[in-house]
């Protein structure tokens, strides 16, 4: 099996918009997922490639950020209670935050690390010290 293309098409693509065939090669492989071989091909060929050039196939896999939508509110009430200065509602909301974040993404999460930032920089405003350390360990766990 070989696989070819018409010159007329890629070459008049490549000369019209001021593409080069490898550049279009590695496009079609990044978004395909096909691996080929390391090697100079000839793109002067009607086929420069054969089966043996195809390495492998890796799926391409497209995902979004999931965003809890009870954990990510907490967060923004307790932004919202430490701007009017309710400092206590404030702490219940990020330590509720911190929870629901943990049952979603597990112990180790961007998101909680902020909520136990958000926590460590109340206690040191407070100065409760211990308090700010014990946090601090945690997000660097």
């Amino acid at each position: 099996m070989s696989i070819s293309f018409s010159s007329n098409s890629v070459t008049l693509m490549c000369t019209t918009c001021g593409v080069c065939k490898v550049s279009l090669l590695r496009d079609f492989c990044n978004k395909t997922g096909v691996q080929i071989t390391l090697k100079d091909y000839k793109f002067s060929l009607t086929a420069p490639f054969n089966e043996g050039d195809l390495a492998c196939i890796v799926p391409v896999v497209k995902h979004t950020d999931f965003k809890p939508l009870e954990a990510s509110g907490l967060y923004e009430l307790a932004q919202v209670q430490l701007q009017s200065g309710n400092i206590e509602v404030a702490l219940d909301y990020l330590s509720e935050a911190v929870q629901l974040f943990a049952q979603v993404f597990g112990p180790l999460h961007v998101n909680i690390a902020n909520c136990y930032k958000v926590i460590a920089r109340i206690h040191h405003a407070l100065g409760d010290s211990k308090l700010v350390s014990g946090a601090c360990n945690y997000i660097l766990v």
